[in-house]
């Protein structure tokens, strides 16, 4: 019996080895014992491929996430930007535009015609205030 075992190609003791269904003598056989420790290196192999996707996912997440912190900040800091420029425009406007010009109406202006032409040509600082709020 043990003989034939031994004779038997190495097609036969592989698929026997899949099967589960060989004798003790070819389970103890050195080409047993290769395929279990080469068996045991690609389950090594595997679990190191894993470990390593999984901490380059990790860290692929970890730059995302910093990414759109960094968005988020930015996007604060336009907004941010834009209120207080719209503030600086409505005090403009509304504390110093109006009340000159309504003055250019009377009798005694707060600026002569040329300096409220200077300091406001054609109403344009009104024209950005209403496309900025």
């Amino acid at each position: 019996s043990n003989n034939n075992n031994n004779n038997n190609n190495n097609n036969t003791q592989v698929d026997k080895y899949l099967q589960q269904s060989v004798d003790d003598d070819f389970e103890s056989s050195p080409y047993v014992m290769m395929m279990t420790e080469t068996e045991e290196n690609v389950r090594n192999v595997v679990v190191i491929q894993s470990f390593i996707r999984s901490m380059k996912a990790q860290e692929n997440l970890e730059m995302r996430v910093q990414c759109l912190i960094q968005r988020k900040l930015i996007f604060k800091e336009i907004v941010d930007t834009e209120e207080t420029y719209v503030s600086c425009l409505t005090t403009v406007v509304e504390d110093i535009y109006e009340p000159v010009w309504a003055s250019q109406q009377t009798d005694d202006p707060l600026l002569d015609v040329s300096t409220f032409k200077n300091l406001f040509p054609e109403g344009h600082i009104k024209i950005i205030w209403t496309a900025h709020k």
